[in-house]
């Protein structure tokens, strides 16, 4: 099946100037020796939007979270909630603790959240526009700059928004209207629980966590980059991941599984649980990244390979006809070889599903949001084998 791209350059409205192609970070941007047209190689892009929002003559298109559905979605949620104040964060950044102390210090404590995949995607003048709607304050949440899961992402949001912070300054906006926060999702040990099996350190891909004395796994979180594959193989739950947690997820899954149910009745057609990898698909601005549609439920991982094979097993007894791990492409992982650890697990996992004949209805795909249209691909073929096997 053929997909579309989901990031083009319109040759009619580009000026060659090359800005797009000096701010890539994966080099996807390159000019033809002949014509000196600029094409974007779809195979090495990222999908990361940096070339999105430095392009001066808006020639490039991308069909998630563009000026146009940002605008929009901030406008409704003004008028839905009545708030006048915005929160804008990386999807690998966090809103707990210190992050939420120091917004709370500058007067934001009820906000419109709006979450992207790289907040160096979001030109500089969509802080203007959002003034100009009516917001009052504005946070910006990178991720740490070495942490980016996008290389310089990060970094060239923190310029962009530190020259839009001065420039509001000198037109005499006040300070605090625009503020910046650095944050990264971290793991964390719960000492009291951990049984010092030493999992999570032969497990980590970033030698984050070393056994300590007496036999409790420490965390350095200088070095962790929550990608959650730690608390995935802890049998004692004694390691967690902000905002992706041991209590949350089996409540969402039951949720979800009650609602699955429900349109099965109306429908006959099979119930599909989605555990999908945050880089792997990009939901609507209007969906929560735990979503519904139909017969099908997604639920995010920060990481296919912080899937935690209760959770399957949880998706199985509450009935869903089958479960779908979603990963990245091969060689595109934004933690070392996550997905292929995913791969791997999920391996291991149908051979013991085998023994209750449960094994077809367990499968791993790897997809990547810049080709539109190719996980929804994956989930109808998957679809009719279930509905061919009932």
């Amino acid at each position: 099946m053929l997909v579309e791209a989901a990031l083009k350059i319109r040759g009619d409205y580009c000026s060659k100037c090359s800005v797009c192609s000096s701010a890539c970070p994966f080099e996807a941007i390159l000019a033809d020796e002949k014509t000196g047209e600029l094409v974007i190689d779809i195979e090495e892009c990222r999908l990361c939007g940096l070339c999105f929002s430095a392009c001066p003559a808006s020639a490039i298109d991308v069909a998630y979270y563009n000026r146009d559905l940002l605008i929009g979605y901030v406008k409704k949620c003004m008028q839905d909630s009545g708030l006048d104040k915005l929160v804008l964060r990386c999807q690998s950044t966090l809103l707990e603790g210190e992050v939420r102390d120091k917004l709370e210090k500058h007067g934001i404590n009820k906000f419109i959240s709006l979450r992207v995949p790289c907040v160096g995607r979001i030109p500089p003048e969509f802080v203007l526009r959002m003034l100009v709607l009516g917001i009052r304050k504005i946070a910006i949440v990178l991720c740490k700059g070495e942490n980016c899961r996008f290389e310089k992402g990060s970094n060239i949001g923190l310029l962009r928004f530190s020259l839009m912070k001065s420039l509001l300054k000198q037109l005499g906006v006040e300070e605090d209207a625009l503020i910046i926060i650095r944050s990264l999702v971290r793991a964390h040990v719960d000492s009291n629980r951990c049984i010092g099996c030493g999992n999570c350190v032969y497990t980590c891909a970033y030698d984050a966590i070393q056994l300590g004395s007496p036999g409790v796994a420490q965390i350095n979180e200088q070095v962790c980059w929550g990608c959650g594959a730690c608390v995935a193989v802890c049998p004692a739950l004694a390691i967690s991941l902000d905002e992706f947690n041991h209590n949350s997820t089996p409540q969402t899954i039951s949720h979800f599984a009650k609602l699955v149910r429900e349109a099965k009745q109306k429908n006959g057609k099979p119930t599909l649980l989605v555990f999908y990898c945050q880089w792997a698909n990009f939901p609507a601005l209007s969906s929560s990244h735990n979503y519904l549609e139909g017969n099908t439920a997604f639920l995010e991982m920060p990481c296919s390979s912080a899937l935690d094979p209760v959770y399957v097993l949880q998706a199985f007894y509450e009935g869903f006809d089958g479960v779908l791990v979603v990963a990245c492409k091969k060689g595109e992982c934004r933690f070392e070889e996550g997905n292929e650890l995913a791969e791997r697990r999920v391996a291991t996992l149908k051979k013991l599903l085998a023994q209750l004949n449960l094994d077809d209805r367990l499968e791993i795909c790897f997809t990547s949001p810049k080709y539109l249209g190719e996980l929804e691909n994956h989930i109808r073929i998957f679809t009719n084998k279930l509905e061919s096997s009932m």
